[in-house]
């Protein structure tokens, strides 16, 4: 895998979905802290909101893909996942949660990263990475935006005009 492409609460937006698709190269591989399809809330009246189409296209990337429910999801939607799973990649081990939960002992893990907030964070504390890439459609501060871990970098990144908001060195 080259790089990890880290989102979360696109809440069911195809059109937020196709751009976080387009990010995706060669052996990339997806993230997604939780909120992916908002079935629970979802705005059904809105054309954009699609979560049918993004689960059949989530079913069918062929990169490797880590995904956990977020509280607006439904698991019976997309069945067969979790609230917490850990992954990982190159010399790090992550954990992925979507927020709305206690985090477990987290001494075995080098990064955490959780959704649910919709303000993307990136903080360094007690030797841990916390990481948080905000949403990409629905902001609550810093703009719409997605992470990528790439080259022992962490970076969050606005998706509308792609410029870096926040950068740490691993």
């Amino acid at each position: 895998m080259s790089k990890l492409i880290i989102t979360a609460d696109i809440h069911g937006s195809l059109s937020t979905w196709n751009k976080i698709k387009e990010l995706l190269n060669g052996d990339d591989a997806l993230v997604i802290a939780g909120d992916l399809f908002d079935t629970i809330y979802g705005n059904f009246n809105d054309s954009d909101f699609q979560p049918e189409i993004i689960k059949n296209d989530l079913l069918a990337l062929s990169c490797n893909t880590y995904y956990v429910y977020g509280n607006c999801d439904q698991e019976k939607f997309y069945p067969g996942h979790s609230r917490q799973t850990s992954f990982k990649f190159g010399n790090y081990t992550l954990f992925l949660n979507h927020g709305h939960f206690h985090l477990p002992d987290l001494t075995d893990y080098d990064i955490i990263i959780e959704g649910h907030s919709h303000i993307a964070k990136l903080n360094s504390i007690m030797g841990k990475v916390f990481l948080n890439p905000g949403s990409p459609i629905l902001p609550r501060e810093n703009g719409p935006t997605y992470a990528v871990l790439e080259n022992q970098t962490i970076r969050i990144i606005n998706i509308e005009n792609n410029q870096t908001r926040f950068h740490m060195e691993l």
